[in-house]
């Protein structure tokens, strides 16, 4: 009876945790990418091949998988089942999520079915560890974790924790130890490449070894040598991820130069808080902002609490009290974070995904100790315990698992998530600034622009802050403002990408000088920009030094042909110096990358109207000449071909006016046969009255008729089929009309 009853439960809390995390992250997979999920997501090129996945492991981007092959290879997966759109990629990391839950239940299970804790019954020791389990399973500190999809090295490196426990575990109480313990080795070894908080790992199991099993580091090092010779070569892994992984070389843009040592005062408060989110999971903030300045008294509070408790924590572990293991493992999975080594987040809810459980397993246990010596002080019946300890162990999971579900509803955008943080933390200069760049995005500026003062006002060195302030005045053409909201930023924090935005505010405020000396800045960093051949010619264009400004737009030009700016800017120099045909290939090349290149178009057709007015002006003197000379129908020919490009060309209809009444006059005068009837009509028809010209044409075509001139009445048929199509001529060779 005892075997099918423990099988059960064996099948029942595995589906009961599962059926929790799929509850509690059900609404989760809708959504989009936030902060550093564009980056290592939607922009990296090296997941999206499953194969040969040293392309994956080996990619130089620079992004939050550099140096955690492990991790990037389980994005290219997710990156297979849903390329860009976030469900493929958070359906996975709920997935991790679930196994590290079923991980932390497999190893508190077996850890309470030890010999060290012999007075627990064997049903209290899956008591125990289901409700430890679920109640981590339905944590919202997890959320930051489980459904910021970036962080999902943080779930991989803490399910890689618990299965090298679980399986060292396994391995310590096997009669053939050696599978157990190599897979805990591999474990360990994944862990490695997902993140680098799993350095503390080897010294974990050693602990639980010592604590639990052997008694003594000692006897723990001796009769489990080779697993620990294994663990220890995971840090040799370790060791070459980290060489020469840029991602470490991160500046800290924090708005002091703090050292070290006041890192490591300021995280004293920031664990106190983590704690507390454990305990009370609220307000959860995404970007958390530690104080400008450490207050001496609260420092002095907060030190004195964390040397008691790792006093404590000392004391428990020389005198081998179970409490003393978890707490231990808390401060060793926060170290690398929470020391001396100082990261550019001093505050991250995220950092407590793993040691969130130690904590949780440890709150479990002497709750549950502490109710049975209540439940035994009043002498309750075991079947009301049982319900108690539901009771209480359903209401937890049920409160929890409502606000983790209410938190992954923030999720379902950046503004959202950061305007709801921002309501609990409405002095925090991060959410602020992203508030500003959501709001800016949403075409909100005026809004946009107010945030993101706001926030520079209580972080003034934020780098971002400005760049997204600075961009947005920019867009708005208010370039001065622009340009001194660039101005404090320091050149270590200069970056190529936003530079090109600061040097066009500069030349548009005039101030040439400075913009060469950030070009001089971007020709170094970028050789091949062609941005800044661009903007060192529009300076010069600026300047007003065209012909120096040609060679730059050429060349940027040759550095990328699909630069619709740099194409209008060569057109509109070869306007400046009169080359009005070679404008015209500039601007059109231009307006056909970029239709919406207002001023490219106006030039366009100045250069196309100044082309064609000067056409006309040839064509009108080309016809008075001629008309001087009696050549009327070719002098007629060329004022028609002048009035075709430009209608309203005054000189050009003088002209014909004046033809028009000559040959008036010739005909009033008797001059009535065929060829200056057709010369009258010819007049008229320049003068668009094509009606009058069909009439005397058809004057013309009777008597030419009369005369037998076949030859004259063919061309006279043919003029007037001409006159009926609205034609004075035959239109001149292409390319000389509109």
């Amino acid at each position: 009876m005892e075997t099918v009853a423990g099988t059960r439960w064996r099948l029942f809390a595995p589906l009961l945790l599962a059926a929790a995390v799929i509850t509690v992250y059900s609404n989760s997979l809708n959504g989009t990418f936030l902060l550093d999920d564009i980056v290592t997501i939607e922009k990296n090129a090296s997941i999206r091949q499953l194969w040969p996945p040293q392309r994956v492991w080996a990619s130089e981007e620079m992004n939050s998988l550099a140096g955690r092959p492990v991790a990037a290879y389980t994005f290219a997966v997710s990156y297979a089942l849903s390329e860009t759109a976030p469900w493929g990629h958070r359906l996975l990391n709920i997935l991790f999520h679930l196994l590290a839950v079923l991980a932390l239940y497999g190893l508190l299970r077996r850890t309470f079915q030890l010999e060290f804790f012999a007075e627990l019954a064997p049903h209290a020791a899956e008591g125990l560890a289901l409700a430890a389990a679920l109640v981590w399973a339905v944590h919202p500190l997890a959320t930051a974790s489980v459904t910021y999809v970036v962080q999902r090295v943080e779930v991989l490196m803490s399910l890689c924790y618990l299965a090298t426990l679980y399986f060292a575990v396994r391995g310590f109480t096997a009669t053939r130890s050696l599978p157990w313990f190599a897979t805990a080795v591999l474990a360990c070894a994944l862990g490695m490449g997902c993140k680098e908080v799993m350095v503390s790992a080897p010294l974990a199991v050693c602990l639980y070894d010592r604590q639990f099993v052997s008694r003594s580091f000692k006897s723990a090092l001796r009769n489990h040598a080779a697993l620990y010779a294994g663990l220890a070569l995971s840090w040799v892994l370790l060791y070459f991820l980290l060489s020469g992984n840029q991602r470490l070389e991160f500046v800290e843009t924090r708005p002091k130069d703090e050292s070290a040592a006041t890192y490591f005062m300021a995280q004293w408060g920031i664990l106190f808080e983590y704690l507390g989110l454990v305990v009370w999971p609220h307000p959860l903030i995404m970007l958390r902002w530690p104080p400008m300045d450490l207050d001496p008294a609260w420092t002095a509070v907060t030190g004195l609490g964390w040397s008691l408790l790792a006093g404590a924590t000392l004391w428990g572990l020389w005198r081998r009290a179970a409490w003393s293991a978890p707490a231990a493992m808390f401060f060793m999975i926060l170290a690398p974070s929470s020391s001396v080594i100082r990261l550019i987040e001093w505050s991250a809810e995220r950092r407590m995904y793993l040691p969130s459980a130690c904590v949780i397993a440890l709150s479990v246990w002497l709750a549950a100790a502490g109710l049975r010596r209540l439940f035994q002080r009043l002498a309750c019946r075991p079947d009301f315990r049982a319900l108690a300890h539901g009771a209480l162990l359903c209401a937890v999971t049920a409160g929890l698992g409502a606000l983790t579900y209410a938190r992954n509803e923030a999720y379902k955008s950046s503004r959202t998530l950061f305007e709801a943080d921002l309501r609990n933390d409405p002095g925090n200069p991060k959410l602020l600034m992203r508030v500003g760049m959501c709001l800016c995005r949403a075409g909100r500026g005026d809004e946009g622009i107010a945030a993101l003062r706001r926030a520079l006002s209580i972080w003034p060195e934020n780098v971002m802050a400005r760049r997204n302030l600075a961009l947005e005045l920019a867009g708005r053409k208010q370039y001065e403002e622009a340009v001194a909201a660039f101005q404090p930023v320091k050149e270590v924090y200069w970056d190529p990408t936003w530079m090109p935005t600061w040097v066009l505010a500069l030349i548009e405020s005039g101030q040439f000088g400075e913009a060469e000396l950030r070009l001089e800045w971007l020709k170094t960093k970028d050789p091949h920009s062609s941005n800044a051949e661009y903007l060192r010619g529009y300076c010069k264009l600026k300047e007003g030094e065209p012909e120096a400004a040609l060679p730059f737009l050429e060349r940027a030009i040759e550095l990328d042909p699909f630069m619709a700016d740099a194409w209008s800017g060569v057109g509109w120099v070869r306007f400046r110096q009169g080359r009005l045909e070679e404008a015209l290939a500039p601007f059109q090349r231009a307006l056909e990358l970029k239709p919406d290149l207002a001023w490219a178009a106006e030039f366009f057709l100045r250069a196309q109207a100044q082309i064609l007015l000067g056409k006309a002006k040839e064509h009108t003197a080309r016809g008075w000449r001629l008309c001087g000379e009696d050549r009327i129908e070719e002098g007629l020919r060329e004022l028609y071909h002048a009035l075709r490009l430009v209608p309203d060309f005054p000189e050009a209809r003088h002209y014909a006016a004046a033809v028009l009444r000559r040959q008036q006059a010739e005909f009033l005068g008797g001059a009535d046969s065929p060829q200056a009837l057709q010369l009258l009509a010819s007049a008229y028809a320049v003068q668009g009255d094509y009606q009058e010209a069909r009439n005397i044409l058809g004057i013309a075509l009777k008597s030419a008729q009369a005369h037998e001139d076949e030859a004259r009445v063919k061309e006279l048929r043919a003029r007037l089929a001409q006159y009926e199509r609205g034609l004075a001529f035959e239109m001149p060779a292409a390319g000389a009309t509109p």
